[in-house]
């Protein structure tokens, strides 16, 4: 089978030698589709590694807000080699609860949050786990029944002011009887990794939840 994109410009060149119409040497150019374009590298932020994407338009890019990579794209692979490499690690049964601190509000994240799924990748028991939504009420009568010896805070926006809210809502007396505020177990992640929505650091997220969850 030839590669069109090996010979495109020569394709394109002899139609200038054939009998036909105008307008079906026109249709044949779109066919083949040779663009001319340039490939720009895009710096993935505090991370030593670029991704190479090519463009018809470089003076549009000033207006893009978002890139998709293709499921072969060798980051991604990357991805599933750490996975691969988290599934034959013994499974944790501490207890992990993720709470999800904006200023002003808490909420519990479940297995459908990006944090509960890295929790769960690293073979992390997350204790609130069923339902179909990404985070759900503060609910302490299933808090206190549940007993995590392990509270994981993730953060949107403003950590300090976040950080403050979260600490008067542990501060609550109801609280007191948890195992993760009574041993000091309540971890802050860094928002950086372990923000409402996946990002490049995965890898990076999976190596520090892994100390955090399998620490002696």
């Amino acid at each position: 089978m030839l590669k069109i994109t090996a010979y495109a410009q020569k394709l394109i060149d002899d139609l200038d030698d054939v009998d036909f119409l105008e307008k079906i040497k026109v249709q044949q150019k779109n066919w083949i589709g040779r663009s001319e374009g340039a490939e720009v590298n895009f710096k993935i932020a505090n991370m030593d590694k670029n991704l190479t994407v090519y463009t018809t338009r470089p003076d549009t890019l000033f207006g893009a807000t978002y890139m998709v990579i293709s499921p072969e794209h060798p980051i991604l692979k990357e991805l599933e080699d750490k996975e691969a490499s988290l599934d034959n690690k013994e499974k944790n049964d501490e207890k992990v609860m993720i709470l999800f601190g904006a200023p002003g509000s808490v909420m519990i994240g479940t297995d459908k949050s990006y944090t509960g799924n890295l929790v769960q990748i690293c073979g992390g028991n997350n204790v609130f786990s069923e339902g179909n939504s990404s985070y759900i009420q503060v609910n302490m009568e299933e808090i206190i029944k549940a007993n995590p010896d392990k509270i994981l805070v993730t953060m949107h926006a403003l950590p300090e002011e976040t950080k403050k809210t979260v600490a008067e809502e542990l501060a609550k007396d109801s609280w007191k009887s948890i195992n993760a505020v009574k041993n000091n177990k309540v971890i802050y992640l860094d928002s950086e990794y372990f923000g409402m929505s996946a990002n490049l650091k995965v890898i990076e997220a999976l190596d520090l939840l892994g100390d955090i969850l399998y620490e002696q």
